[in-house]
């Protein structure tokens, strides 16, 4: 950002989850059937030009919960490419919801996503240029897991 002072609304994260289908994803089509989002954190940066850190928690059981339950919406949204999705894993077009359960990380892992957007929510002029310059952004992803106890 410029050095001009401004009341910017800042920058907002948002935890996306989303599921495509079998035959439909090649190099120049990927087309998310559904998409849905799920969480968001609005954040207000610093007017500098030093590394600022943006922190997103959403631990490993929370982000197994929101592929669960877009997976379901998915299931009854989209049934013909939900069972596109089984027969192409294998798995039976009748799956319980505890089958589904189980079967949720393979299910995952070949059509589902998960992502997190930023917005820039306001910018403001600054006292050189007119326009939004990021020159760079990092992401680290750590993974939190309990330790265990012996």
């Amino acid at each position: 950002m410029e050095a001009t002072e401004g009341g910017g609304v800042g920058e907002r994260l948002t935890f996306i989850v989303a599921f495509t289908a079998p035959e439909l994803v090649t190099e120049l089509d990927y087309y998310l059937y559904l998409a849905q989002e799920l969480e968001s954190a609005e954040q207000e940066l610093e007017n500098t030009p030093a590394a600022q850190l943006i922190e997103f928690a959403l631990n490993p059981e929370e982000h197994d919960d929101k592929v669960g339950m877009v997976l379901e919406r998915f299931k009854h949204e989209h049934s013909f490419l939900f069972n596109k999705i089984l027969e192409d894993l294998g798995l039976k077009e009748d799956l319980s919801g505890e089958q589904l359960k189980r079967f949720q990380d393979d299910i995952f892992a070949a059509y589902g996503m998960s992502c997190i957007r930023l917005e820039i929510l306001e910018v403001y002029r600054g006292n050189k240029y007119n326009d939004t310059c990021i020159t760079e952004i990092n992401t680290l992803l750590t993974v939190l897991t309990p330790l265990l106890t012996r």
